[in-house]
Parts: structure tokens; sequence; C-alpha cells
């Protein structure tokens, strides 16, 4: 594939989905459209795109395969000596990444269709899945920090429009709030470490950069400063501790929405910006140190509080924050293809948990949260959306869907070679983890949960139980990205030689990570943990009827509410917040606004002194000229009178009196005029004699 058509492919897939939001937005705002044909043009267009974009990233997936890569850019500033280009990047890892996130997204719209199909604001809402996807593609494909960021920030602002999109609904607009709010926390910790980098090497460029790090350009105080910075902002894209409140918040939007985050985009660009920049990090021991940490906290934190969810968004979000904390975990130990394919791989399945989640809402003709006390059991009645729901938790679980392993298996493979006490902690949030996931389906889909509800039977509502209506616009694509997962987990399996192993690290300037010899064994510990998880919650429920008698103690309320961290949010940041609100509106009151006062009164002043220079002084001034000019005049007047009229009138006297005289000899006789020529003649001779003589 020549230089010129992948480029061309990247810059499509890029602007595809880019344009359907410029361009509703222009019908929309500029010309008015409204009504039914902008919902199917924004529609339709917006499929397209996505379509387009889906595309283009397999066909440049085909094509790194085959061994192409790429740098391409274009100087957008000269500052001095420094230049700043923007640019473009394929390999591996962007290749892998862009195509998830295609796939995921085209995924999403069709799905939107069924699911948005009664929305008036539905024009709007495609319109932002367009700026969404479009701004996640930029991210994955740059190949310059600064037009990352850009497209860092181009993502946030997609979020918190769809977050945000029900903005009727009570919890839409603070948890919109709350995920700008937090994420931007972060992204200053990401400016700072990509201004600092560009102080340090002059050069926005990513492989520069890595470079001067590998080098030695970059080391010691400042490397680590550089790399803690830079996790900050990857963490609070991602949702890691201590950043993680705004993720279950997020639920508020629109299901496909969610399945969009919490798969293939936005929390996705955390981890994908800690892999892409992981040579940087490895370099600092502190920062991969604190990366494994706050990986391994946010694991077990999140699996606990999603076991504990009484709604099953809730424990799909929860399963979020876990899932990318063992991502964290592998990239820290500098497994570069453990963390990416587990990302991979937890893309397809948590989007399609959440379609499916999507399909019993829109079933059940509410918007709100699913709770297992309200809604338990009803899944039953949907079959397809049952049979992808069970794949893609056995996937999340840990149980091998075909001859592949688990795809934490290679991290926990990483671990056991290299910290087994780190291989122990995970293996205990794999346990969690498949238990939580199994109650969620049991809750959900069979006679447990119908169980379930009616013996709480929470505000004296019955549980519902009528027969439900699947729709295939909706589980198409929900089966489609099911099928996907047992084809993708062969390509990462260690049994089949793991070409994706051999694929992502290609080219990838990493130190060699710990040997990875011990596949059966953590295959082995992986899968008995999933059994062990699977096992107590069915027990839990069916055989010793515990759950119907759980009880709301202070400790399981803690563990719901995300261990305290919503009220720190709420009480303490929060609070802080609006403290600092107060502190500018007291410094505006106090000195600004007497800043401005004296500002004022100073130019007040100033015109008040200008004009009376302009009254006493220009005015004055302009009266003397006015009168001098004026008697000058009248001076130059009388003049003309007595001397120049009276001078003119007397030479017209005198010409007409010599006038008058002359006359007199034109009497029109030739003799006399024969007698004028003979005397002045002879006084012509006479004065020539005269003349002569005295000469």
């Amino acid at each position: 594939m020549s230089d010129w058509l992948t480029i061309s492919l990247i810059l499509i897939s890029i602007f595809a989905p880019l344009l359907v939001f410029v361009s509703v937005g222009l019908l929309a705002g500029l010309f008015g459209w409204q009504g039914v044909a902008l919902k199917r043009l924004a529609a339709r267009a917006a499929i397209s795109a996505a379509a387009i974009a889906a595309l283009c990233t397999s066909l440049l997936l085909i094509a790194t395969i085959a061994g192409t890569r790429i740098l391409a850019g274009y100087t957008w500033a000269v500052v001095g000596n420094q230049t700043i280009e923007f640019s473009v990047r394929l390999d591996p890892l962007g290749a892998t990444l862009a195509a998830l996130v295609a796939t995921v997204t085209l995924a999403v719209m069709v799905f939107s269709l069924g699911y948005m199909e009664e929305e008036k604001r539905q024009a709007r809402y495609f319109a932002y899945l367009g700026l969404f996807s479009g701004a996640m593609l930029l991210l994955v494909w740059s190949g310059s920090l600064l037009l990352l960021y850009l497209a860092w920030e181009g993502v946030g602002l997609a979020s918190f429009l769809l977050i945000g999109f029900y903005w009727e609904r009570p919890a839409a607009g603070p948890a919109a709030t709350k995920a700008f709010l937090i994420t931007r926390i972060g992204d200053v910790g990401l400016l700072l470490a990509i201004l600092a980098l560009f102080f340090q090497t002059g050069s926005f460029d990513i492989a520069t950069n890595l470079q001067a790090v590998t080098g030695g350009q970059i080391s010691g105080t400042g490397l680590t400063l550089i790399a803690l910075l830079l996790f900050m902002g990857a963490a609070g894209k991602s949702a890691q501790v201590p950043f993680q409140v705004w993720l279950p918040d997020a639920m508020a939007g629109p299901t496909p929405v969610s399945a969009l985050i919490h798969s293939a985009t936005m929390v996705a660009a955390g981890v994908y910006l800690v892999a892409r920049m992981l040579p940087l990090i490895l370099a600092s021991g502190v920062a991969a140190g604190v990366v494994i940490t706050i990986g391994l906290v946010s694991t077990l934190m999140a699996s606990a509080a999603a076991l504990a969810q009484p709604e099953l968004k809730q424990v799909l979000a929860y399963s979020t924050i876990s899932q990318l904390g063992e991502m964290l975990v592998g990239l820290g130990m500098g497994g570069l293809a453990a963390g990416t394919f587990h990302l991979v791989m937890q893309g397809l399945f948590k989007a399609s948990l959440f379609l499916a989640a999507g399909v019993l809402a829109h079933a059940l003709g509410t918007g709100g949260p699913f709770e297992f006390a309200r809604y338990g059991g009803v899944g039953k009645h949907l079959p397809r959306t049952r049979f992808g729901f069970a794949v893609a938790a056995l996937a999340l679980a840990g149980v091998p869907v075909t001859l592949a392993p688990g795809s934490r298996d290679s991290i926990l493979d990483l671990a056991l070679a290299e910290q087994p006490l780190i291989a122990v902690l995970l293996l205990v949030a794999d346990v969690v983890t498949a238990a939580y996931i199994a109650r969620a389906f049991l809750l959900t889909f069979t006679s447990v949960g119908t169980r379930f509800a009616a013996s709480l039977n929470r505000n004296g509502q019955p549980p519902v139980s009528a027969p439900l209506e699947e729709r295939p616009l909706m589980t198409t694509p929900l089966l489609a990205l099911v099928v996907l997962l047992p084809i993708v987990g062969l390509v990462g399996s260690p049994w089949f030689g793991a070409p994706f192993n051999s694929f992502i690290g290609s080219g990838a300037n990493l130190p060699l990570s710990p040997a990875e010899n011990n596949a059966f064994l953590s295959f082995i510990f992986s899968f008995s943990a999933a059994l062990i998880g699977i096992a107590t919650i069915y027990l839990y429920y069916t055989r010793f009827n515990l759950g119907q008698n759980a009880k709301q103690t202070l400790l399981r309320q803690w563990v719901v509410s995300g261990f305290g961290f919503n009220w720190f949010y709420n009480r303490v940041l929060v609070t802080m917040v609006v403290g600092l609100l107060l502190m500018l509106n007291w410094f505006e009151r106090k000195f600004l606004n007497r800043v401005a006062d004296l500002m004022v009164r100073a130019v007040l002043s100033g015109a008040h002194t200008f004009q009376l220079f302009e009254n006493k002084g220009l005015d004055a001034g302009a009266d003397q000229l006015t009168n001098l000019t004026l008697r000058l005049a009248r001076r130059q007047n009388q003049f003309d009178a007595q001397v120049i009229d009276r001078a003119v009138s007397g030479v017209g006297y005198e010409i007409k009196l010599s006038s008058g005289l002359l006359a007199r000899l034109q009497t029109g006789q030739v003799g006399n005029y024969l007698f004028a020529i003979f005397v002045w003649g002879l006084v012509a001779l006479l004065v020539g004699l005269v003349l002569g003589f005295l000469g």
C-alpha cells in the first residue's frame, strides 16, 4: 500500500464521522432543518460514516500486519528555532485500537437506530456520536503529543455532551458535570507532562520523545515527574483511583453511549496513552510501581463494589473500572501485548454486555436504572439477548469461550514470573469478577432473579414478569460483537503461538519483559478462580437462599457507594470548588472591582482634563485664529477697494481717453493719412539728425 493511500485512509477514517457532526450542526443551526427529515439524514449519515471508518481501519490493520509503517505530518507553526508539527502514525498499536474503536462504534450506531427511534433529538445524538468517534480515532492515529492532546479534549467534550444528553433528567446534568470536572483534573497533569517533554526535547513528536528517554536525554527526578503527570491524565480518563467516581454516574446517558464509553473509546484512551508512552513509564521504576499499585487497588475495590450493586448497569460500570485496572497492572509490568490484548477483548465483551442491557431496558420501556429488586429475572424472555450476554459474561469471567484461554491469563502469567504477590491479588480479583458477573446473569436472565425480585418486593411494587420483545435491529449488532470474541481470542492464544504478541510488540522499542512461560499454569489458576466465583454466587442465591436475606448494613452501603469516594467528591471536592468560587467572588468584589473603579475614575478624570484643555486651549486658540483671519480678510478687502480697484479704474480711464484721441485720427480720408505719414516721417528724420549730431 502506497504512503499516499495509507495517509488518505487514515484521514478519511477521522474526518468521515467528524463531517457528520459538522454537517448536522450546520443544517440544524444555519439552515433551520428540523423534524423527521433531519433525523433520518443524521442517522444514515452517521452509520455510513461509521461503516467507512470501519472499512478504512480494517484495511489499515491488514496493511500493518503486512508490514506497512508510516509517520507523516506537516509543519503547523515555527516559534523561534522550534518547529511544531501535526502528524499521524500507523503502527501495530494504533491500527489495533483504531479497528476496535471503529468496529464497536459501528455496532453502537446500528444499535442506536432501534434504541433511539422515538427520540426527538435523534439528529443531535448521532451528531455527538460522530464527534466522539472522530475525536477518538484522531487520538489513536496521532503521532504528535500536541495533536493527541487536542483529540483528548475533544473526546472529553463529546463525553460531556453524551452523558448529559437527557438534560431534563435530574441525574444527567450532575453526572456530566462530574465527568467533565474529574477528567479535567487529570488532563492538567497530561498537559504539564506534554509541555515538560517539549521543553526537554524541543519536539511534540511521540517517537522523538521516546527516543530521548531511551537515549538518556531525560532521566532522574524529571523523568519520574513527567511519567507521573502523564499517568495522572491516563488515570482520570480511565477512571482509576482516585478519579473513578465519574464513571458509575455516567450511566445517566443513553445505554448505547455507555456501551461506547465503557468499552472502546473514552476509558480506553487512558490505557492507550499508557501503552503508547510505555517506554517512558518503564524507564522510571517509581512511575511503573505507581501504575501497578493504582491498577491493583482499582481492580480490587471496583470488583468488590460491583458485587454489591443493586442495578445491572452499575455492575457493568464498576466492572469496567476493575478490568482497566488489570490492564494497567499488565502494562506496568512491561507487558505491552498482555495489556493491549485485554483492552481489545474487554472492548468487545463489555460493549456486548452493555448492548444486552440496552435491549433489556428498551424492552421494559424504562430509561431509568435496571434494579434487580424490581426487574430481576425478566431477561429470560429475551433468548437472543440472554445468549449474547452469557457468552460475553463467560469471556469476562475468564472462562474460555473457545480453545483460547481468558484474555487476563497473559497478565497473570507476567505476575507469576515477576511478582507472585501481585498474582495472588489478581486471582482474588478474578474470583470476585466471576462472582459479580454470574450474579448479574442469574438475577437478570434466570428464575433466580424472579424469586429474588418477588422476595424483596421493594416499595410494594410487584416485580415485572410480562413477556418482552426483542428487535433484530438491536440484537444483530450485539450478536455480531459476540461472534468476534472467539475469533479475536484465538489470535491472542498462547496455545496457537500468540501471533498478537509478536505483532503488537514489533518495533515497540521496549525493554524485554519477563518470560511468559507459565501459560498453562496461569490458565489453570484463572479458570479455577472463575469456577470458584461462579459456583459461590450460584450457591449463595440458590442452595442457601442468602441473597433474599441480604441486609443493608453500613459496610454494604459503604461498598455500594464506591468505598466513600462519592462522599469525598460530594462533600470535599465540591466544597473545595464552591469555596474556590466564593474566594474568587470575594477577590472580585474586594480587589478587582476596586481596581476597576479606580481605572474608571482615572479615565473620567483624564476625560475631564482633556475637556478643560479643549475648552480653554483648543477652543480659545481656534477663536483667536478665526478673528485674525477675519481682520486680514477685511484689510484685504479695503486694499482691493482702494488700491487695486482704483488702479484698474484709472488705467481704464486713460485707455478710454487715449483711445478717444486716437479715434479722432481715424477720419477715413486718404489725404489726412498721407499728411500724417509725412509729418511722422519728418519728425523721425529730425530726431535722427539730432541724434547723429549729438553722437
